[in-house]
């Protein structure tokens, strides 16, 4: 028999750096029970990692990552100019590709292009 489902969420924290706070409060869930494992699964990375929760009516938990956002990439491969070359939109895809719903690097550059032009970027 399954869990019953009693809330899901999802929020950003810092690789490895997730703190009990205002952000978890919500989820009803021991926070520094959540925040170790979020830790284990992300120590080594970098940069704001989304994290999906879904608790359940026993209040266990299960997380899953959702990766880097597609913003904090870019951000992180062109630097602070507002626009992005083809070459770049590679790099941002490579890195995101475990994160996307495809296997297929050209649909993963698409998916980012996307998301630069709906970010605001302009894509040369």
């Amino acid at each position: 028999m399954a869990k019953e489902i009693l809330r899901t969420g999802k929020t950003r924290f810092e690789a490895g750096q997730a703190k009990p706070g205002a952000s978890l409060a919500s989820f009803g869930v021991d926070m520094p029970k959540f925040c170790r494992e979020f830790n284990d699964l992300t120590k080594g990375q970098s940069g704001k990692i989304g994290v999906k929760a879904v608790v359940f009516k026993d209040k266990t938990f299960k997380i899953s990552l959702t990766g880097l956002s597609t913003t904090d990439l870019i951000k992180s491969v062109i630097g602070a100019k507002k626009e992005i070359t083809k070459s770049e939109l590679k790099k941002v895809a490579e890195k995101k590709l475990a994160w996307l719903n495809t296997e297929d690097l050209e649909v993963a550059e698409k998916i980012i292009a996307g998301s630069a032009k709906s970010a605001g970027f302009k894509i040369v």
